[in-house]
C-alpha cells in the first residue's frame, strides 16, 4: 500500500495474471485499507473482481477493441482486421456506448431492423437513383456474427461476461451461394476490355481461381516456373494451396519477369490495394453491362468451368483451396453432362 502525493487515502497496487490493479481504497485508515486490499486479492483469485468491476462498465466499443487486440491481432492478417473494423463500423456508431452487459436480444432485433431500413433509403444524384447504406443479409450476418464471437470469447476465454444475448437471436442467413459466373464469351470480353495493368490480374483470376488479396499480393517466391504452380502458404481458410497454372497464366506471369525482377518481390511490380483493383474491375463490367459481377466472380467462374468440364467436387475443392466440400457443392449442378456420361457407362455395362 502507498499514498499518492496530495492524497490522504491509501492506495493499493495488485498484480494478477499479467494485469495490474491500482486503485484508491478511499480511506485514510490503514487497517481498513488492508482489509479492502485483502478483499480485492480474494476476488481476483476467485475471478470475481473483473466480473463485478470491469464487466459492469464495459461498453460494446471496448469489448470490440478487446476482440481486435486479443484475438484478431494474433490470429488474423492486417487486411482481415481492417475489413472487420470496417464491417462493424455502423454497430460501433449506433451501439458502441451501450454497456455490454445490458445488450438484450430485443435491442439486437431493433438494430437489425434499423440496418435494413437504412439499406432502403435512396437519394437522387445527377438524375440517378442511388441507394445509401445498402446492406445485404449476408453482410448483416457477418457483422453480427463477429460481435457474437466477441461475446463468446469474453465469456469462455476471458471470463469477464456471464451471458451472450446473441444466443436468443436468429441471425440473418450468411450462406448466400453465389452461382453467377462468366461464360466463355463474357470472359473473353472482360479480358479484352480490361486496361493493360488490370488484364494480367483478371487472367489469373479466371485461370487460377485465386482470391483478390492473393493476386494483389502475389510474390515471386510463390511462383514455381519449373512445376508451373503457384503456392499460397496461407489462404482465407488459414491453409495452404498449390495451384497448377494454365499456359495462359504461365505466359502472363512470365511477361513480368525481367533480369532485375527479383529485386522486387512483387510479381506485378508492387503490392496493389484491393479497392483499387476491385473498383477498376467493376468499371469494366459496367461498360460491358454485366450485372451482379465482382472480381470474386472470376473465382466462381474458374470453379464453374472446372465443373462444366467434368471435375468432381473433390477436385474443385482441392484446386480452389476450399476447406471442405460444402463450398464446392454449389458447382455440382454444372457438371450434369459428366453425370450423364456416368449413367451411360452404367447402362453400357449392363447385359439386360
Amino acid at each position: 500500500m502507498f499514498k499518492k502525493k496530495g492524497s490522504k487515502n491509501w492506495w493499493i497496487k495488485v498484480r494478477h495474471r499479467g494485469r495490474v490493479i491500482e486503485k484508491s481504497t478511499e480511506t485514510p485508515n490503514k487497517e481498513l485499507a488492508k482489509k479492502i486490499e485483502a478483499k480485492v486479492r480474494v476476488d481476483l483469485v476467485e475471478e470475481k473482481y473483473f466480473d463485478s468491476r470491469e464487466s459492469l462498465h464495459l461498453t460494446l466499443a471496448e469489448l470490440l477493441d478487446m476482440y481486435d487486440q486479443k484475438h484478431s491481432a494474433t490470429k488474423k492478417k492486417p487486411q482481415v482486421r481492417k475489413n472487420e473494423n470496417f464491417l462493424i463500423r455502423r454497430f460501433r456508431e449506433l451501439l458502441g456506448k451501450e454497456k455490454a452487459n445490458d445488450l438484450s436480444p430485443a435491442r439486437i432485433e431493433d438494430y437489425m431492423t434499423q440496418r435494413r431500413v437504412e439499406g432502403k433509403r435512396s437519394i437522387k444524384t445527377n438524375g440517378e437513383i442511388k441507394r445509401i447504406g445498402d446492406i445485404s443479409e449476408v453482410t448483416l450476418h457477418h457483422e453480427l456474427a463477429l460481435v457474437k464471437h466477441a461475446y463468446y470469447l469474453a465469456i469462455n476465454k476471458w471470463g469477464i461476461l456471464k451471458h451472450n444475448p446473441f444466443d436468443s437471436v436468429t441471425l440473418p442467413k450468411g450462406d448466400k451461394q453465389r452461382t453467377r459466373y462468366l461464360s466463355v464469351e463474357e470472359s473473353i470480353k472482360v479480358v479484352k476490355e480490361s486496361p493493360d495493368w488490370l488484364r494480367p490480374m483478371v487472367i489469373l483470376g479466371l485461370d487460377t481461381g485465386l482470391r483478390l488479396t492473393n493476386i494483389c499480393e502475389l510474390a515471386w517466391n510463390q511462383v514455381d516456373f519449373f512445376s508451373k504452380t503457384i503456392q499460397i502458404e496461407k489462404t482465407k481458410n488459414q491453409e495452404g494451396v498449390c495451384i497448377p497454372m494454365t499456359d495462359r497464366a504461365l505466359k502472363t506471369i512470365k511477361g513480368f519477369r525481367r533480369d532485375d525482377s527479383f529485386s522486387n518481390i512483387w510479381v506485378f511490380g508492387k503490392k496493389y490495394k484491393r479497392d483499387q483493383v476491385s473498383k477498376a474491375f467493376k468499371r469494366v463490367c459496367r461498360r460491358l453491362q454485366l450485372d451482379d459481377v465482382t472480381f470474386h466472380t472470376l473465382r466462381h467462374s474458374f470453379c464453374s468451368h472446372l465443373a462444366i468440364n467434368g471435375a468432381n467436387l473433390n477436385d474443385i475443392a482441392s484446386v480452389a483451396g476450399h476447406k471442405d466440400l460444402r463450398s464446392a457443392r454449389r458447382y455440382s449442378h454444372l457438371n450434369s453432362d459428366r453425370k450423364r456420361e456416368v449413367i451411360k457407362g452404367l447402362e453400357a455395362g449392363r447385359q439386360i
